[in-house]
């Protein structure tokens, strides 16, 4: 190929191009190092740029096919510093988040003021049987039955049938004949709190021919009754027992009766139990077991 100095270059060859930027881009390109030849280069004198070492040099005629350049070693990490250089800057990173989230809560807590210890009598307290806000836990066996009762029966409508009362130290459940949908049978539950929504009773909640049997009137209930039941049954035993929990109903089909039956179980910690059943008059019938 032969290169040409400026002085060669005539007007035709400009005309041909059109601009000198574009005379530029027609030059020659140099397979290896792919830039174009100047306008300064001396004629046939090779490019400015030297071939790769190792790399022989092309045949007359003929383009020297570009050898790929070495692969660059791995990253060994930032000028001045290497791998060690990144732990540093993430510990100082780290540190200085750390003190911009825990610096505010700490200083908080430093101006925290102290509280004061609190002296009941400063806020109206009164230890002698004065209103408190806790709610005092029901003893439905020593006495307090009657008015859970009679809760109970206001918030059922005043049915005209029950099929069971139930009732435990802390609450109290009754399950009645709907007054509004006499084919169904729902349960309320009493305890220290109030009387809670109807739902459906669990066991027997349709009015059918087997239901239908066990209704009673509600005034066939005494809660005086029950409590003086409730007050007699461990006596009936050889062992120390307390009162678990009592069922007034219908002990069909044993009985057709009305019963309230008391259950107890053992205090030394022996499994079983049994009941003392009684009348609606506080009678005693039986003992069980």
């Amino acid at each position: 190929m032969r290169w040409r100095k400026k002085d060669d270059l005539d007007l035709s060859d400009m005309s041909r191009l059109g601009t000198t930027d574009e005379a530029l881009r027609a030059r020659p390109v140099d397979p290896v190092e792919g830039r174009a030849a100047s306008l300064d280069d001396e004629p046939g004198a090779p490019p400015t740029s030297a071939a790769p070492s190792g790399v022989p040099p092309a045949p007359p005629g003929q383009l020297r096919t570009p050898s790929r350049p070495p692969s660059r070693p791995p990253h060994s990490g930032r000028s001045g510093g290497g791998p060690s250089g990144w732990w540093l800057i993430t510990a100082v990173g780290g540190l200085t988040a750390f003190r911009l989230v825990t610096g505010p809560i700490s200083d908080a807590l430093d101006r925290t003021p102290e509280i004061p210890d609190l002296d009941l009598g400063d806020v109206g307290v009164d230890l002698d049987g004065g209103a408190t806000t806790t709610t005092a836990p029901a003893r439905l066996f020593e006495g307090d039955l009657e008015d859970a009762y009679t809760d109970l029966l206001a918030a059922a409508g005043t049915p005209a049938e029950i099929i069971e009362l139930s009732v435990y130290e802390d609450r109290a459940i009754l399950a009645y004949r709907d007054p509004e949908d006499p084919e169904h049978i729902d349960r309320r539950t009493w305890d220290a709190d109030g009387v809670d929504p109807a739902t459906p009773n669990p066991i027997h909640d349709r009015v059918t021919s087997d239901t239908a049997p066990r209704l009673f009137s509600p005034s066939e209930i005494d809660p005086g009754a029950v409590t003086a039941a409730i007050a007699d049954a461990p006596g009936r035993y050889d062992v120390p027992v307390e009162v678990t929990h009592v069922i007034v109903e219908r002990f069909l089909p044993f009985d057709e009766r009305v019963l309230i039956r008391v259950y107890v179980s053992p205090l030394d910690g022996r499994s079983g139990g049994g009941y003392a059943s009684y009348d609606t008059a506080g009678t005693h019938v039986e003992t069980c077991c």
